[in-house]
């Protein structure tokens, strides 16, 4: 029996294709993500109460977010990404949404030294179903 997933082959692809370009760049590490569905949990998952969730990304998320892609493909970007990798995020954004038909998705970024965690929850508010794409990078 073959597995059905919200998250298109498409989508798996492009992300698989950032992967290995990333694996280049950074033979020791790069880019590694992890993608959940959870069917019907959205309501305990990510909460009311929780941090704030939009229906979609603001300028500076997605900026950030480009921030994010170009130092895992390029090298660490320190601020104001090239327009290239905000549109990266934002074809990201626009499959996921275009994959999962999500409501709302909350953002959340986290820096170290030698790594970066984009996590992105998302939710299906029409049938409660719960998404989580975290994307890791480090240099090692």
């Amino acid at each position: 029996m073959q597995a059905i997933f919200a998250l298109s082959n498409q989508t798996r692809l492009l992300l698989n294709e950032w992967r290995a370009k990333s694996g280049d760049a950074y033979p020791e590490g790069g880019l590694q993500y992890t993608y959940v569905e959870a069917p019907g949990q959205a309501h305990f998952r990510l909460p009311e109460s929780g941090n704030a969730s939009s229906p979609s990304l603001s300028i500076d998320e997605l900026s950030e977010f480009g921030r994010f892609f170009q130092t895992t493909l390029e090298g660490y970007c320190e601020s104001n990404p090239d327009a290239c990798y905000v549109e990266m995020a934002n074809q990201l954004m626009k499959a996921l949404k275009s994959d999962l038909a999500f409501t709302d998705v909350q953002w959340s970024f986290e820096e170290g030294d030698y790594d970066m965690q984009v996590t992105l929850k998302m939710v299906s508010r029409s049938d409660y179903s719960y998404y989580s794409l975290e994307l890791w990078w480090s240099v090692d």
